[in-house]
């Protein structure tokens, strides 16, 4: 009977994995043809005028072939004009119902629900361990992150090839995968499965969250970024309060340490949901911004222009100077929801816990984004600002978590038995304390990242080269995150990992200060004036680029 049970476990495994390199095969494919198709088509066709690139407050902003910069005087009706589907964007914009899928606040809603469903639940299913040994999870999870940041330096050439709805699709594959190598684990106590799952979605990961940081950092206008941030954060996150929610409903009447088997398939269906969701995406070239502008996207590079340019982005000096806050932004999950959920609470608490641990990362990127779209500061001051918020809340935070740490003695096993763990119903006011600094680590977790992603967000405004930007950001923190999981997995105490956090955090805070104090320091370069049929001079001065939210040179 167990080697029936082991065969169809494997069966299971590889069949899921066979159908995701086929798909992702497949999709490939279309994207290659789709493009040669396009290519080919231009070539035949005479050369059209260059369309203009954005558009904000007025001032149209064209783009030369050498990627210089001319601002002009936009007409009011510069932008009613039709699409290839024959659909203005005023429809698109304002119109009917079809017309506002193409909205960018709509689309990263689509792209927040999407990630609800996906990524969401699994960090639900990833605080409260997962259900599995602590070893086999270390070893998976550490895997997993190993091959997420290893396909995050290759993921931007796919993404860019792809489009990021097919990109999506296939890294929200993942997700489903791996919670049912745990719902085999759970039944039939196999290992193995959830290993080889592991390293299926750190790829399909890698893939996700490039196209993911693509379109939350580029789809805004620069007023804007913050908020729509924030949008998706709140969104996404919701799904793990969700699934907080469901781990809680679940296992209400147990005190088991794993979650109960309906905690598994319910999370299972809500990913293949989510799965689906992302092919409802628009095209990027499709996608108007709130001012009307279209996305800035430059003409597909090729594959060798794609490698040069994530050269590039590795090599970028405010990114190096963002490595360790990049490699920050991950690692403490291990000590958060292993050394701290996992051992402190039994699983209906660590459920109800992990709901207040997402919803305060919701509450916190809301309050960041009020703070980073503030129109009547230049965005030097407002990154400055941010950055000293989020370094002070960060000190308080570990401050409170290592009084924690050594009142409950979590280095000496303290909570080591189910017994031991704390309840919300028993153990009356003692798991107070611990659940308001474990709600600070999810509020703190959304300020570093919602920052990180606000800051790279300044360097550029094509969502080609910020999806490079995502690739290098996702490598980096995924990285740190596994070999954190890797630490736990060797056996290293929760004291050395509490004291890696905070020397991380002391390290990472005042570089990112730095980069904060160079944004805004965009150059322009100056064209001769535009002039209309009649000569007329239709140029205009151009204003500072927090104030105008202009495109500008990468920098």
């Amino acid at each position: 009977m167990a080697g029936t049970q082991a065969t169809l476990a494997w069966f299971f495994l590889a069949f899921f994995t066979v159908v995701f390199i086929l798909i992702m095969c497949l999709h490939f494919f279309l994207a290659w043809y789709s493009r040669f198709s396009v290519r080919s088509k231009e070539q035949e066709a005479p050369q059209a005028p260059l369309i203009p690139s954005s558009v904000c407050d007025g001032v149209l902003l064209s783009v030369s072939s050498r990627a210089e910069f001319r601002f002009v005087e936009a007409p009011l009706n510069a932008w009613n004009m039709e699409n290839e589907d024959g659909i203005d964007s005023n429809t698109l914009l304002h119109g009917s119902p079809l017309g506002k899928t193409y909205r960018a606040d709509i689309q990263v809603g689509i792209l927040g629900v999407a990630c609800l469903c996906g990524p969401g639940m699994w960090n639900a299913i990833i605080s409260i361990g997962g259900g599995t040994d602590p070893q086999v999870a270390s070893i998976s999870t550490s895997l997993l992150y190993v091959c997420f940041a290893v396909t995050s330096l290759l993921a931007p050439v796919a993404v860019n090839i792809m489009g990021p709805a097919r990109s999506l699709f296939l890294g929200s594959l993942g997700y489903p995968c791996f919670v049912g190598a745990l719902l085999l684990y759970r039944t039939h106590a196999l290992a193995a499965p959830v290993i080889v799952a592991g390293a299926i979605n750190g790829i399909a990961a890698g893939i996700l969250w490039t196209a993911q940081g693509q379109i939350m950092m580029g789809y805004p206008s620069a007023q804007q970024k913050a908020r729509f941030m924030a949008l998706f954060w709140c969104v996404f996150n919701s799904g793990a309060v969700i699934g907080g929610l469901i781990t809680l409903a679940t296992n209400y009447h147990s005190h088991q340490k794993q979650a109960s088997v309906p905690t598994y398939v319910a999370f299972i269906a809500v990913m293949l949901t989510g799965s689906a969701l992302t092919l409802a995406l628009a095209p990027p070239h499709k996608v108007r911004r709130s001012d009307g502008a279209p996305v800035q996207l430059e003409k597909p590079p090729n594959l060798r222009e794609e490698l040069r340019g994530m050269g590039e982005a590795v090599r970028h000096p405010k990114l190096l100077l963002l490595a360790p806050l990049f490699l920050y932004a991950n690692w403490f999950y291990t000590y958060e929801f292993d050394s701290f959920n996992g051992a402190l609470f039994n699983v209906r608490t660590q459920g109800l816990c992990n709901a207040f641990f997402w919803g305060s990362q919701m509450a916190a990127s809301v309050a960041l984004a009020a703070s980073l779209d503030d129109a009547r500061a230049s965005a030097r001051r407002r990154a400055l600002r941010a950055c000293a918020f989020v370094a002070l809340f960060g000190a308080a935070t570990w401050a409170a978590a290592l009084k924690v740490h050594v009142m409950f003695g979590l280095d000496r096993g303290a909570s080591a038995t189910s017994a031991s763990r704390l309840d919300f119903l028993d153990s009356g006011g003692g798991f107070f304390f611990p659940l308001l600094v474990y709600m600070c680590f999810g509020a703190g977790d959304a300020l570093v990242q919602c920052w990180a992603y606000w800051v790279m967000s300044q360097l550029d405004d094509d969502i080609t080269v910020l999806s490079r930007y995502a690739g290098v950001y996702g490598s980096i923190k995924s990285a740190g995150s596994g070999i954190a999981w890797a630490l736990e997995g060797f056996g290293v105490s929760p004291s050395t990992q509490l004291a890696i956090n905070i020397a991380l955090f002391t390290i990472a805070m005042p570089l990112a200060g730095y980069v904060a104090s160079t944004v805004g320091q965009v150059r322009f370069t100056q064209l001769p004036p535009a002039r209309d049929d009649e000569g007329a001079d239709l140029s205009t001065p151009t204003t500072p680029i927090e104030e105008q939210g202009a495109v500008r040179q990468p920098s």
